[in-house]
C-alpha cells in the first residue's frame, strides 16, 4: 500500500427513494464501505452536516442515522436556517423523548423535508484497517471544519463550508496511529 489514501467522492446522492440518483439504488452504497457525509445543498455546493466512517455497507450505516433522527436521538435544525447555512436547533436530544413525542407531528414534517433535501456523498475505500479508517474520518472532519481542504471547501467557517464533488487526498503518513 502506498503512502496516500485517495478519497474519491460519489454524490450527491438523494435520500429520496423515488429519483434516479437515489442513494438507496446505488450498488456501491449497498456493498461499499468507507467515509461518507450527510450534506445540505447550499449555494451550489453542499454543507457537511455530518462526516462519518463505516465498516458495514453505506446503506446499513445511513439507515441507522435515519432511525436515530426519527427517534429523537439526534439534534434537529430548522430547514429554513439550514437553507441559509446556519444551524438553528429546533430539537435537542437532551430535551428528552417525551418532548420529541409531544412535538412529533411538527418535527416529523421537518424530518420529511430533511430527508428530501439532504444528500449523501460516499468515498469507498478498500485494503484499509479500521484504525486507519477512523483516523481518516477524524482528520477529514477536522480539516473540513478548519477549512484546510481548499479543493472541497470555499470557506473556513464550519457551517458555511461547501463540499463539492471533488477528490480529496489524505497522506498516509498523516493518518497513521500515533500513540492510541
Amino acid at each position: 500500500m502506498d503512502n496516500q489514501q485517495v478519497l474519491s467522492w460519489t454524490g450527491p446522492l438523494s435520500l429520496a427513494s423515488d429519483c434516479s440518483e437515489s442513494f438507496w439504488n446505488q450498488e456501491i452504497a449497498l456493498k461499499g464501505h468507507g467515509i461518507y457525509t450527510l450534506s445540505w445543498p447550499l449555494n451550489g455546493g453542499y454543507l457537511p452536516h455530518y462526516i462519518g466512517m463505516t465498516e458495514q455497507s453505506f446503506v446499513d450505516r445511513i439507515s441507522q442515522h435515519i432511525s436515530a433522527f426519527m427517534s429523537g436521538k439526534y439534534y434537529l435544525y430548522g430547514v429554513e436556517a439550514l437553507d441559509t447555512g446556519k444551524k438553528d436547533y429546533i430539537y435537542k436530544p437532551k430535551d428528552g423523548l417525551s418532548e420529541f413525542l409531544r412535538r412529533y407531528s411538527e418535527l416529523s414534517q421537518q424530518l420529511d423535508l430533511y430527508f428530501k433535501k439532504m444528500s449523501v456523498f460516499i468515498a469507498p475505500v478498500s485494503e484499509i484497517t479500521k484504525d486507519e479508517l477512523f483516523i481518516i474520518e477524524a482528520k477529514l472532519t477536522d480539516s473540513v471544519y478548519k477549512g484546510e481542504y481548499n479543493n472541497i471547501l470555499d470557506s473556513p467557517k464550519p457551517y458555511n463550508s461547501r463540499l463539492d464533488n471533488e477528490v480529496v487526498i489524505v497522506n498516509r503518513g498523516d493518518i497513521l496511529p500515533m500513540g492510541f
